[in-house]
Order: structure tokens, then C-alpha cells, then sequence
């Protein structure tokens, strides 16, 4: 290579919707075909994994962004209680999968956590049914915004970390 010339970049690709032209046009429709399948794909076989006892990191994150845009589609809706109790139990039990990956090593579930998560991910099904493109995208979009003001629970090794409860109003 000559002298006065610059050495190539590294490819980075750029990120964002693929298919912004469907995004914008189709926008207000639900979820379906190949979208919806790789969405709930993705957390059927993170779930999988941790009943297995074989997770890595990307299988708990997983699960961790079903259930937190679950939790933000639950707070927009007009019944928010009917899913956040489940959503809660759900991160509850998350929580508690990686405080002991901390202590031990691996990422394994008790049987009330899996049944927690199950109902958690039943809720995230559902609202993968109902829910338009628009807002799927806006949930995904309030989870990194949360995470940026410090509003989410964040786990860290060797600390006790706080947990979600559901408040009723009396």
C-alpha cells in the first residue's frame, strides 16, 4: 500500500429497522410472520436454556427485555393490573436466577422461578399478539431511555438487589 494512502475502516453496520418502509406503512398492524416468530422464538429458546441449566448471558438478557417491555405495555394499558403481578413475579425470579449466577457460577432456576417466568413470558404472548409494530418499537426504545436515567433494576455481583412488588391502591 502506498504511503499517502489510508488504511480501510472496519465495516460497522448501521443500526436500526431493516425495513423502515414496512415499519412506516404497516406500522399500526400487529406483529406477524417472520417478526413475530423470531420474537418469540428467541425467548422460547432463552426459557429453554435456563430450565436446562445450560444459559449463558444473551439467554437471561433475553428474557430480562421480554419482561421489561411487558412491564412497559402494561403500564400504558388501561388494565395494567391484570399483567404486572405476573410480569413482576417474572423479573422477581430473574432477578434472583442471576444473584446466583454471582454466588455459583451457573445460571439455573428453581421450579417457582420457572413457573414465575412462564407466566411472565404467557403475558409477553400475549402482548406480542395485540400490540401494533409502533408500539413494540416504542417499548424496546422506553426500556434503553429507562435504562439511561438509572429507572431500571440493574444486578450486580455481590449486592442484594431490590425487587418489584405490586402496589394496589387502597
Amino acid at each position: 500500500m502506498p504511503a499517502n494512502r489510508k488504511p480501510r475502516k472496519k465495516y460497522m453496520p448501521k443500526v436500526g429497522t431493516k425495513d423502515t418502509i414496512s415499519t412506516l406503512f404497516e406500522g399500526d398492524e400487529p406483529l406477524k410472520g417472520e417478526l413475530k416468530d423470531k420474537v418469540l422464538l428467541t425467548v422460547h429458546m432463552a426459557a429453554r436454556s435456563l430450565s436446562m441449566g445450560d444459559a449463558i448471558q444473551d439467554d437471561w438478557g433475553a428474557l430480562v427485555s421480554a419482561m421489561n417491555i411487558s412491564l412497559i405495555l402494561c403500564e400504558r394499558a388501561g388494565n395494567k393490573e391484570i399483567g404486572l403481578k405476573a410480569i413482576y413475579d417474572a423479573s422477581n425470579a430473574l432477578i434472583s436466577v442471576q444473584e446466583r449466577f454471582f454466588e455459583k457460577g451457573r445460571r439455573v432456576a428453581t421450579g417457582a422461578e420457572l413457573t414465575a417466568i412462564n407466566g411472565g413470558i404467557h403475558v409477553f404472548e400475549e402482548m406480542v399478539e395485540t400490540v401494533s409494530k409502533r408500539q413494540y418499537v416504542w417499548a424496546s426504545d422506553q426500556i434503553e431511555k429507562r435504562m439511561k436515567e438509572g429507572r431500571s433494576v440493574g444486578v450486580a455481583p455481590g449486592q442484594k438487589t431490590a425487587r418489584y412488588e405490586l402496589r394496589v391502591a387502597a
